[in-house]
């Protein structure tokens, strides 16, 4: 997570689906197909929501944010690969937003993780979950770490004298 002069409150506003994925809880059609529990927007909404809250970022509600995200999911599961190896792929966009100037900034984000296939559908399952898992660790960690949070937080706090400071040594 950055580290911040003045630590901003953080709201996701909204989570949408712009995979345009028909079926976006099916993440593999082979062998009967394999289904994720719910759907890839809940899954990324619940996984930001908890890295903001541990790093004490999370606003209370919307209207005491700092900066309001509006995150759009563009792939959440396997991205093409050969047929023994399995490549998770996580990509969204972060819309942030100063409520109080009305300005935007974009940041982007991406995660990708590789897996092993498996002979039995049990394992495949567990291989596929994992390397989704991963794939979206990944992303987050792209996302919350990132030069571009840190500037947009730089750019969005501009007029009121809140500058980030340097990004933690990982």
């Amino acid at each position: 997570m950055q580290k911040f002069a003045r630590s901003p409150k953080f709201w996701i506003s909204e989570v949408i689906d712009r995979s345009a994925n028909p079926q976006p809880e099916m993440v593999l059609k082979t062998r009967g197909g394999i289904f994720l529990d719910r759907q890839p927007i809940l899954i990324v909404r619940e996984a930001l929501e908890q890295s903001l809250k541990a790093a004490n970022l999370l606003a209370s509600d919307a209207s005491s944010a700092d900066l309001v995200l509006k995150i759009y999911v563009f792939q959440f599961g396997l991205a093409e690969g050969s047929q023994l190896d399995f490549f998770g792929k996580v990509e969204f966009a972060a819309v942030v937003k100063n409520p109080r100037s009305g300005d935007t900034v974009e940041v982007k984000a991406a995660g990708t993780s590789i897996a092993k296939g498996a002979a039995r559908k049990k394992n495949l399952e567990k291989n596929v979950q994992e390397d989704i898992e991963e794939s979206l660790r990944d992303a987050l960690r792209n996302f919350l770490r990132g030069q571009q949070l840190k500037d947009a937080v730089g750019d969005l706090w501009k007029d009121e004298g809140a500058a980030p400071a340097a990004p933690p040594n990982l």
